[in-house]
């Protein structure tokens, strides 16, 4: 019997890790990656702290948290989203779509609040306000995410998976969520914005004293066209982080350049670094990171179908590297082809070939304008090769999607551009 002993406890816990992996949607299923709940409950309203504006008024926080209706597991990881609004407007319910597209997935979702600029706006606010608020902002989401991993320790409510919570945000909202990220005690900070990180309460601020014992280190990051002020404060072992951003974004920069406010009149706040440059420091630290890069795209001014890109890519990373990172499950998760598949001459004037670098696969193939709508289908193609004719095509861009018949290999999305004919 004492024999027996080793073996039973290598089963027991071969058993037990790989309950958690199913837990996890790390068994080859597409929990985290697809919807699978058709619906959310209705969201679960709590404070997670209060402060005072930079207009000197008391403002207590709150956190809307839509968990997946029907949903049984013990633990899900959590996405939490804030706003954006250039620091001057905006609130938590504008980020509600986000929240329940994502807890469609399997994700607790949280919006929150984070303070704002709330002094008048004639005149504008200047540089030094507006950095109060920032700083402000990281604060606010900081006591959120300590707020929640204190619920997990007290009978854990919600069903959160402490240990795996993914930090987001549209614009502003994602500003604050790559610095609450990337921001650290170690980073060698500017004097002024040293000094206003001190005033605050220091890289955890005071926002909700009361769970300073909580740790606010994220796991992920989904940053809708945000900006870090400085990318070299990202260092290796830090949180993947998926991003998407317009290369003619005039509020805040898809590269190095200063982040706006505008009320009819555009003024100048601060010099940031955006995605681009962002995704650059990441590769380089070997931070694992997705990045859409929208050509002509302005601040968040892009279709529906760049926002679905921006889902199943941050959905795919966060799934990889956050949740299922090392596991090795039932199933391979499917290998991503897309470097395989190359589209040339593109941007083109006349036809474009799709190449697929003799992968010798069965695929199907969908070309869709930029609302989505499906233009051409081709099914059960087996050439290494397809040429796109121009003249079924006006001049723009267009997706197109792969779709191959071995499982083992993921969809395939492809941007193409036809120039304007003269």
């Amino acid at each position: 019997m004492k024999q027996l002993l080793p073996s039973f406890i290598f089963l027991f816990l071969l058993c037990n890790l790989s309950l958690e992996a199913q837990n996890l949607g790390c068994d080859g299923g597409d929990r985290y990656i697809n919807d699978l709940f058709t619906s959310t409950a209705a969201p679960t309203t709590i404070q997670f702290g209060s402060n005072t504006t930079v207009n000197n008024q008391s403002q207590d926080l709150f956190m809307d948290i839509y968990e997946p209706d029907g949903d049984g597991l013990a633990e899900r990881p959590v996405i939490m989203m804030a706003f954006g609004g250039s620091f001057i407007g905006g609130d938590r319910g504008t980020v509600a779509s986000y929240c329940r597209e994502y807890a469609q997935k399997g994700y607790v979702t949280v919006a929150i609040d984070y303070r704002i600029y709330d002094k008048p706006l004639f005149p504008l606010p200047d540089s030094t306000d507006m950095l109060e608020v920032v700083v402000g902002s990281i604060s606010d989401m900081k006591a959120a995410i300590r707020q929640l991993r204190s619920d997990a320790d007290n009978g854990n409510p919600y069903r959160i998976d402490p240990n795996r919570i993914i930090v987001g945000g549209i614009s502003a909202g994602a500003i604050v969520a790559v610095h609450t990220a990337y921001l650290q005690d170690s980073d060698n900070l500017p004097a002024f914005l040293a000094d206003e990180v001190a005033a605050q309460g220091g890289f955890e601020g005071n926002s909700n004293n009361s769970t300073l014992g909580y740790s606010s280190e994220v796991q992920g990051v989904l940053n809708y066209y945000g900006a870090l002020y400085r990318a070299e404060y990202m260092n290796a072992g830090e949180a993947p982080i998926s991003s998407i951003h317009g290369t003619a974004d005039d509020i805040v920069p898809y590269g190095f350049d200063f982040a706006q406010v505008c009320l009819g009149l555009c003024i100048e706040i601060i010099s940031m670094q955006g995605s681009s440059i962002i995704h650059d420091e990441a590769i380089a630290e070997g931070i694992p990171s997705k990045f859409i890069s929208v050509l002509d795209g302005g601040h968040g001014t892009f279709s529906s179908v760049w926002y679905d890109s921006m889902r199943v890519n941050s959905a795919r990373l966060m799934h990889d590297e956050v949740l299922c990172n090392g596991f090795v499950g039932t199933q391979n998760l499917q290998e991503d082809v897309s470097k395989y598949v190359v589209a040339f001459p593109n941007p083109a004037d006349e036809n474009i070939t799709l190449d697929f670098n003799n992968l010798n696969e069965v695929y199907d193939l969908t070309i869709m304008d930029n609302t989505g709508r499906v233009l051409k289908s081709f099914t059960n193609q087996v050439n290494n090769q397809m040429v796109i004719h121009r003249e079924d095509f006006a001049s723009g861009f267009y997706v197109i999607n792969v779709r191959f018949h071995n499982a083992d290999y993921a969809p395939v999305n492809k941007r193409i551009v036809f120039k304007p004919r003269f």
